[in-house]
């Protein structure tokens, strides 16, 4: 394994989130292995929620696994009149709990700054990151200025009669970069009306002058086929940057912006505990790039759950995608443990760059400051607390 990879070894890169339980990201990761389907879209969303605001998100992370289970049991088979009835049941259960997530989410988290592939994690010790920051925007920027974000369609997949699949483009023109980016998406038919709404997220954002590219995914109703949806199109969304968070209405043509809370940049010197060397596997047929993350616990007291956030990039520093891996195995100090992250990409993509950009650990007794679960973000170098069960 190596810390920092080129061509076949890919760039490494810090950063780290706190959230949801392992055991949920590999449930997940699971039914992407057994089973052709997988939602990118839920991924996304999971992990907004799990680093940028993590109110609720155990909950309705249980939630959706059962509704996975449902799909799983259908996917691939010939689905009867009851059988697809169950599937509607699943997709208005995925629309609830997407709201349900949505309005759960607490205003905390962090920002994220653009990856240098020339930044440097050394063995055996605490990783760190190289950050460009760029300042920018405020709390009363107009439609205009706050509107950052080209979106577009890059990728779409109809080969499965009950799903639509794909990526969308975010290029961001500004010369600031943004975080916690979440997109509302809406499917119309050929007359321009709206027949469906998803979500895709990436709390990770894009560079200043780059793209990332997101993930999404929509279950057809009865009565709709591929040919039904005529266009794929961004109809709002939102973002932080270090300072601020914004809600664009790219329909109503609004914004509503106000201030945040960063993270604590004291909790990142006591809390930055890891070190990471990856093993990259390949892109699978199914699409979802497989990379071995191997963790080090630097620190002083044994984590009885690790997490972590693993982002991909092109040639030309561009997102490709961002993935999880999360394990509950004891990992004492001085230990190590392996996990495996599965990222959905574009089928063009070529990965010449990833890392760990966000991680998070919990411990088995909280802290003195009453804390027992930690997300430490590499990129900016704060971390935040909580007390979780």
């Amino acid at each position: 394994m190596r810390s920092w990879h080129n061509g076949s070894y890919h760039t490494a890169n810090p950063f780290q989130p706190a959230g949801i339980a392992p055991q949920l990201k590999t449930l997940l990761h699971a039914h992407a292995q057994q089973a052709k389907w997988r939602a990118p879209a839920f991924q996304g969303l999971f992990a907004y929620a799990y680093v940028e605001r993590p109110c609720g998100v155990v909950t309705v992370a249980g939630a959706l696994h059962i509704a996975y289970m449902v799909k799983d049991s259908f996917h691939g088979s010939s689905v009867t009149p009851v059988g697809r009835s169950w599937i509607k049941l699943k997709h208005l259960a995925k629309d609830t709990l997407l709201i349900a997530a949505t309005m759960c989410l607490a205003l905390a988290g962090c920002g994220t700054s653009p990856v240098e592939n020339n930044a440097n994690v050394n063995d055996n010790e605490q990783s760190s990151f190289e950050t460009v920051q760029s300042k920018g925007g405020g709390s009363s920027s107009s439609f205009e200025d706050a509107d950052v974000l080209e979106i577009s369609m890059a990728e779409r997949d109809d080969s499965d009669e009950d799903w639509i699949r794909g990526f969308i483009e975010l290029e961001n023109d500004s010369k600031t970069a943004i975080s916690s980016v979440q997109v509302k998406i809406a499917y119309k038919d050929k007359d321009g009306n709206v027949v469906d709404e998803s979500y895709s997220a990436s709390d990770f954002g894009v560079p200043a002058g780059k793209s990332a590219y997101l993930p999404f995914d929509i279950l057809l109703s009865d009565g709709q086929t591929g040919d039904s949806v005529e266009s794929i199109e961004a109809a709002s969304y939102e973002y932080t940057t270090d300072e601020f968070y914004y809600s664009i209405d790219l329909v109503e043509k609004t914004v509503e912006s106000h201030a945040r809370n960063a993270g604590d940049t004291k909790a990142f010197d006591r809390k930055n505990v890891l070190s990471f060397e990856y093993e990259e596997v390949g892109t699978q047929s199914s699409g979802e790039h497989v990379i071995e993350i191997e963790a080090e616990n630097n620190g002083e007291e044994p984590l009885i759950q690790v997490e972590a956030q693993i982002v991909l990039f092109d040639e030309g520093g561009n997102v490709l995608g961002k993935g999880y891996a999360g394990t509950d195995e004891l990992l004492v100090p001085g230990g190590k443990v392996t996990m495996t992250s599965l990222t959905p990409v574009p089928s063009s993509a070529e990965v010449a760059s990833y890392g760990v950009f966000s991680y998070a650990t919990k411990t088995a007794e909280p802290d003195a400051d009453g804390f027992n679960y930690y997300t430490v973000y590499l990129n900016t170098e704060v971390a935040n607390g909580s007390m979780v069960d």
